[in-house]
């Protein structure tokens, strides 16, 4: 009971709702991406609600995924090398761990966008069609979970220290505020090198030029890599997705399960003709 309540909302998520306040109201007002945008706009009280709530179950699940990680890489990792890769530097082992960690996040989040049940659950995030700051926090439970944990596998499993895992995780944390933010910000040519909202909001963008890009959480590399990087001048003109996803907090937490029920309902009566075998007359 002591390990639930430590993830409900309490004065630390009251206190990070305060400083992203007064750190991004500001901010998006003076260098908005979209001008006009309204500080209460459709879906905050949804994505509120995702801020405050969704930590519980994203927090048991990534602590299922850590001691899995862990279990791992005693298994499969010589503890010489563990004990070294966590010898080195705080700074050495943050910078590897993003670039290693970022490579994961990429494979898992293009995973998520090309196999059917798990953009059930991404879905979800994808269906905002305004961003700012408030907008990352729209994030189905188990998508987060995978999205999160598959950067923190490599982490745990090859044995970085704590101290270098908790500073990438923070880096991480507020590079995903930034990147969905309503910000335009002059990022020169360190935009191919560092994952900005522009480089972000063309993924959520709902023109066909940014329909799966731009898939990394931190870095524009592996979308250089591996074919998948688009970052033009402008910035998109709409964001969202042609499914229907309600705007209800509660029904996002259930919309992959619905998709899914309905998605083996049909197999199943496309299948229900095939199973029929005709008896022979006699």
């Amino acid at each position: 009971m002591s390990t639930l309540w430590h993830f409900l909302p309490g004065w630390g998520q009251l206190s990070m709702l305060g400083l992203c306040l007064l750190i991004f109201t500001p901010l998006e007002y003076l260098l908005p991406a979209q001008r006009g945008r309204r500080f209460f706009r459709p879906g905050w009280t949804t994505d509120l609600l995702h801020f405050l709530f969704t930590v519980i179950p994203v927090g048991l699940g990534l602590s299922a995924v850590i001691g899995g990680s862990v279990v791992l890489g005693h298994l499969v990792v010589p503890a010489a090398a563990r004990d070294w890769v966590a010898a080195q530097p705080v700074w050495l082992q943050v910078a590897v761990g993003t670039v290693l960690g970022d490579l994961f996040f990429y494979f898992g989040h293009r995973l998520q966008h090309e196999v059917p049940w798990l953009w059930d659950f991404h879905a979800v995030h994808h269906s905002s069609e305004q961003l700012d700051w408030l907008a990352a926090f729209r994030v189905h439970p188990v998508d987060q979970v995978i999205e999160r944990g598959t950067a923190l596998i490599p982490l745990f499993a090859l044995g970085f220290s704590m101290p270098a895992i908790l500073l990438a995780g923070f880096i991480y944390q507020w590079q995903a505020l930034v990147i969905h933010s309503n910000l335009r910000l002059p990022a020169g040519p360190l935009k191919w090198l560092v994952a900005t909202p522009a480089f972000h909001h063309w993924h959520h963008a709902s023109e066909a030029e940014g329909h799966n890009k731009n898939f990394s959480g931190q870095l524009p590399l592996w979308d250089i890599v591996f074919g998948t990087a688009y970052l033009p001048d402008t910035m998109p003109a709409r964001y969202g997705i042609a499914e229907p996803v309600s705007g209800n907090y509660l029904m996002q937490l259930l919309h992959p399960f619905v998709k899914m029920a309905r998605r083996l309902r049909r197999r199943r009566a496309a299948a229900a003709p095939a199973a029929k075998v005709t008896r022979p007359s006699a």
